[in-house]
C-alpha cells in the first residue's frame, strides 16, 4: 500500500494568491491525497474563494477557525485533522514546483525510517525576481542518519517549507510550537531530523514569496522578541523530554543561524549561562567575541593579554594571583558581605573580573554594578550590569567597592580613597595593606612610581623610536622580557612591532606557551637558545633585579636594553668606566 500525503495550507488574508498555492499542489505529477486549508479567521474573502474551489474538487477541504490564532496554531490544526501518513505544510502565499511530490514521495517510500524528506527552495520577491537558495547539504541525493545530519550541518537552516514530514514523527516533536513563532519550522525540521534522520533530494521544489509584510520578516525585525524566542527554544531543549536532542544541536552548531543574538539572549537573562547553554552556544559565543575584538581593535583598545595577566610587580603578588588564593579570599569576603547585607560594586571590567566571576563565589554577593575608568567601555555590559564610570560609583550607593585588578590595584586604591569619607569601604585582594604603611614600604612604592614614569606614552615614544631605528640598522633580533601591561602599552603606543622581534620571555610559567602580539612566550632561561642578540626589558625594574638576572646573557654578547631609567643607568655605568679607562690609557 503506497503512503498517503496530506498538504496543509494555513490561510489568513491571502485571497489574491491562495488559489495559486492550491493549484500548484493539485497540478503535481503525483498529486496529494488531500489538501486541507485552515482558514484562520480571514477577512478578505480568501476562505470563500477556497470554499468555492472545494465544491469542484473533493480532495480539497476547508476548515474554519472562529478567531485568529496565528500561523503555527492554524497549521497544527491542519496536521491534526490530516489523514495522510505524510504531511506537507505550505504557506498560502507560496507555491510548489513541478515534480516535487513525485520525487520526494518515491524517496520516502524507499526509506520509511526517515522522519522527513528535504529539498531546496527558491525565493520570489515582490518584483517576481527569483533568488536561488544555496543548498544546506552537499548536492547529492542521500539519506542522513541523525549523527550524519549533525555533522553535515554547520549553523545552516533546514527550511521546513521544503520538507515533507512523516506525520507520526512530526506529532511526536510537538508540531509547530506556537511560542517559537517564525522559528517554529526551523526547530521542527531539526528536531525530527535529529531523531529519525532525513532524506535529501537536491533541486528546487518550493517557492516562497518574500515581502516586507510577510509573517517571518515582521517578527525578525524585533530583536528583543527574537532573543526571547531563542531563550524559549533552549529551555525546551533543557526539558526532560528533549535532552536527547542537545548533542545534535551542539554538533551541528545549530544556533549559529541566529548569530550573536543567541549570545545576547542570555547575557542579561536572570538565569544566565549554564554548562548546557554554553555548549549549545559555543559557536555563537566565538562569533560574539570575534566581533568584540574587532570593535575593540577599531577603537584602539585591543589588549591581547592572556586570561591571567600578571601585575607589573609580579614578584610581590605572583603567589596570590592564583585560583588557589582567590577562591578562599573571595569566599571569606562574600560570606561577610552577605552576613552584613552589604551592597558591592566591582571596580574593573577586564580579564581579572572575568576570572573572579568564573572561578570564585563573587557572583553570590549582592552586586550592584561594575565600574571601569576606560571611556570606551561605556554602554557595554558585563555579567548583566552596565559598565559605569568611576564618577558614577556614589550614585549606585554601594557599601563596598572591590578592586578587581592586580596590575593597577594600588593606583586604583589611591584614586578611590575619597570614597572613605562617604562611608564606602574600598577592598583590595593582593598584598598586605598594613605592610605598605611603613617607611620602607613608602620608599619602595615611590621607587616603583618613578620607574613607571619611564613607561608613560610620551617618554616611551622617543626611546622606542631610537632603539628600533638602531636595531634595524644593526640588523638585531630582539627578545622582549615581560608579558604584562607595559608590553601591551609598547605595542599600542610605539613602533616596537617594527623591530625584528623573536619572542617574549616571561618568568611566570602559567603564561609560557601562550601566543601574544604574534609572538610565543618562553621561559627566560631559554633566551640563549633563540636566534637573538638583544633583550628589551619591558617592565619597571627599580632595584635592577631583572637586569642582574640577565648579566650572564650580556657576558655572552647580548645587548640588554631597558626603558627604565634606573636600569639604563646601571647598564651604562660599566661602559662609561671602560670608556674613561681607554681615554686615560689609550691602546698603543
Amino acid at each position: 500500500m503506497r503512503p498517503t500525503l496530506s498538504v496543509v495550507i494555513p490561510l489568513y488574508n491571502h485571497a489574491e494568491v491562495v488559489l495559486t498555492a492550491v493549484e500548484s499542489v493539485l497540478r503535481q505529477s503525483r498529486p496529494p491525497d488531500e489538501v486541507v486549508v485552515v482558514d484562520d479567521a480571514s477577512t478578505d474573502g480568501g476562505a470563500e474563494a477556497v470554499e468555492k474551489f472545494a465544491r469542484a474538487d473533493p480532495s480539497v477541504r476547508l476548515i474554519r477557525s472562529p478567531r485568529n490564532q496565528g500561523t503555527p496554531r492554524a497549521t497544527n490544526k491542519g496536521f491534526a485533522e490530516a489523514m495522510g501518513s505524510y504531511v506537507y505544510g505550505l504557506s498560502a502565499d507560496d507555491f510548489v514546483l513541478p515534480g516535487f511530490f513525485e520525487r520526494h514521495m518515491r524517496a520516502l517510500e524507499a526509506n520509511p525510517a526517515a522522519g522527513l524528506s528535504y529539498g531546496d527552495f527558491v525565493t520570489v520577491t515582490q518584483g517576481r525576481e527569483i533568488l536561488e537558495r544555496t543548498p544546506s547539504l552537499p548536492a547529492q541525493e542521500a539519506f542522513y542518519s541523525p549523527d550524519a545530519l549533525s555533522d553535515a550541518l554547520y549553523g545552516d537552516i533546514l527550511e521546513a517549507r521544503g520538507a515533507i514530514f512523516r506525520r507520526d514523527a512530526l506529532l511526536e516533536a510537538g508540531g509547530l510550537i506556537p511560542e517559537f513563532e517564525e522559528m517554529s519550522d526551523w526547530y521542527l525540521g531539526l528536531a525530527v531530523g535529529f531523531r529519525h534522520g532525513l532524506y535529501y533530494v537536491p533541486g528546487a521544489c518550493h517557492a516562497k514569496r518574500v515581502d516586507f509584510t510577510s509573517y517571518a520578516l515582521k517578527r525578525q525585525a524585533d530583536r528583543r522578541g527574537q532573543q526571547e524566542k531563542i531563550r524559549r527554544i533552549v529551555r525546551l531543549l533543557e526539558g526532560d523530554g528533549n535532552r536527547d536532542l542537545i548533542p545534535h544541536f551542539v554538533r551541528s552548531a545549530a544556533f549559529m543561524h541566529f548569530g550573536v543574538d543567541a549570545v545576547e539572549a542570555w547575557i542579561a537573562a536572570p538565569d544566565g549561562f549554564t554548562p548546557t547553554r554554553t555548549a549549545l552556544l559555543q559557536e555563537p559565543i566565538a562569533e560574539y567575541m570575534r566581533r568584540k575584538r574587532d570593535k575593540a581593535q577599531r577603537a584602539g583598545r585591543l589588549r591581547n593579554r592572556p586570561h591571567f595577566s600578571r601585575p607589573a610587580t609580579w614578584q610581590k603578588y605572583v603567589v596570590d594571583y592564583t585560583p588557589e588564593y582567590l577562591r578562599p579570599r573571595v569566599s571569606s569576603l562574600v560570606e561577610g558581605w552577605r552576613r552584613d547585607r552589604k551592597r558591592v560594586l566591582v571596580y574593573g571590567a577586564g580579564e581579572h573580573t572575568v576570572a573572579l566571576f568564573k572561578l570564585t563565589s563573587l557572583r553570590d554577593a549582592h552586586i550592584v554594578g561594575v565600574a571601569d575608568r576606560s571611556p570606551t567601555l561605556r554602554g557595554e555590559r558585563q555579567w548583566g550590569f552596565d559598565i559605569v564610570s568611576p564618577a558614577e560609583i556614589p550614585g549606585l550607593r554601594p557599601d563596598v567597592v572591590l578592586i578587581s585588578s592586580a596590575a593597577n590595584q594600588d593606583e586604583i586604591a589611591a584614586d578611590l580613597a575619597y570614597l572613605g569619607t562617604m562611608g564606602i569601604e574600598v577592598v583590595t585582594l593582593y598584598g598586605d595593606p598594613d605592610a605598605d604603611k611603613s617607611e620602607p614600604g613608602v620608599a619602595r612604592a615611590s621607587a616603583v612610581e618613578r620607574e613607571r614614569g619611564a613607561f608613560e606614552r610620551d617618554v616611551m615614544l622617543q626611546r622606542v623610536r631610537e632603539l628600533v631605528a638602531r636595531w634595524n640598522r644593526e640588523q638585531r633580533r630582539v627578545v622582549l622580557y615581560g608579558a604584562g601591561e607595559e608590553t601591551s602599552k609598547l605595542f599600542k603606543w610605539t613602533d616596537l612591532a617594527n623591530a625584528n622581534l623573536v619572542a617574549i620571555a616571561e618568568p611566570v610559567n602559567l603564561l609560557q606557551g601562550e601566543r601574544l602580539w604574534g609572538l610565543y612566550t618562553v621561559a627566560p632561561e631559554t633566551i640563549e637558545t633563540l636566534e637573538a642578540d638583544t633583550v628589551l626589558i619591558c617592565r619597571p625594574d627599580p632595584r635592577g633585579e631583572i637586569r642582574a638576572s640577565l648579566e650572564a646573557l650580556e657576558r655572552r654578547g647580548f645587548e640588554i636594553a631597558s626603558l627604565s631609567e634606573t636600569t639604563m643607568a646601571k647598564a651604562e655605568a660599566p661602559r662609561r668606566r671602560a670608556s674613561l679607562a681607554r681615554s686615560i690609557n689609550p691602546t698603543p
